[in-house]
């Protein structure tokens, strides 16, 4: 029988021993990744396979495992055997969890122009769908103020009202002084080569009475109010508590949808004035 022979090592931690058998990768010392990464041996003998001896080894972690998949791949690379019953439990088993050659990832699959127009078509319908159910239910259920039946809070409207209303005049307001600021200061510039300057005045009230209050006062509440609003009701959404309410029969349409409609609807004239 063939003496066995061990070669020095190439990093602190481990030595080849070459043998009958093949190639036995001695594993000694602590093995941790902050120590760094060993580098694995430059490649297998042609001849037997890779075994491991791990009697020596101390504390492992990571550093362990990369080293021995790299190990592993250059066995792969070689087309000799890779016995790892040499190693700890632990390492095997984490070595399993690893496949030996990742599976390239499966092709999109491609979806064609017609479907995907009918998929968008699809989802546009039924989103009209809900938007026109949300906008009938809150008609129907408006519709029961003028004969008394109307179930909603008045507290709820109130505290609505509030956050649509007082809580938004400062944002508006700054909002469209600045607006017309912007358009006096442009209009100053342009006018002033006609000799027109006394028509800014005119000019930045009717663009922002007719115009501009109107419409940057609908932008700041659908992004404030309205988004607050979307916020709130998907957070009790995914509380579950709408189903709560939904449980003990309290209707959510009155209850939540409509106060805030109804708030809106109060006070977006007064903060558009």
């Amino acid at each position: 029988m063939k003496p066995a022979a061990t070669t020095p090592s190439s990093g602190d931690g481990w030595a080849v021993r070459n043998d009958d058998t093949g190639t036995v990768l001695v594993l000694t010392g602590d093995w941790i990744a902050a120590d760094g990464i060993r580098p694995p041996p430059s490649g297998p003998d042609g001849h037997g396979g890779i075994a491991f001896e791990a009697s020596g080894l101390g504390r492992w972690d990571s550093a362990l495992l990369v080293f021995l998949l790299s190990v592993r791949a250059k066995a792969s690379q070689s087309g000799v055997t890779f016995d790892p019953a040499g190693l700890p439990d632990a390492a095997k088993g984490l070595l399993a969890l690893i496949a030996e050659k990742a599976e390239p990832p499966a092709p999109a699959a491609r979806i064609s122009l017609t479907r995907q127009i009918g998929v968008a078509t699809i989802a546009i319908g039924q989103e009209a769908l809900a938007v026109a159910a949300t906008i009938g239910e809150t008609v129907q259920r408006a519709a029961g103020l003028g004969v008394g039946r109307l179930r909603m809070r008045r507290v709820d409207l109130v505290t609505c009202a509030y956050d649509a209303g007082v809580s938004a005049l400062p944002i508006v307001t700054v909002v469209n002084v600045l607006v017309g600021g912007i358009l006096a200061f442009v209009g100053a510039v342009q006018l002033r080569k006609f000799g027109a300057d006394i028509f800014i005045a005119a000019l930045v009230g009717i663009a922002m009475v007719r115009e501009m209050a109107a419409l940057m006062t609908a932008i700041v509440m659908s992004g404030r109010t309205g988004g607050a609003y979307a916020a709130q009701l998907a957070a009790m959404v995914g509380n579950e508590e709408i189903d709560a309410l939904r449980a003990i029969g309290i209707p959510i349409h009155d209850y939540l949808v409509l106060p805030r409609i109804a708030a809106l609807t109060a006070t977006m004239p007064l903060l558009y004035l």
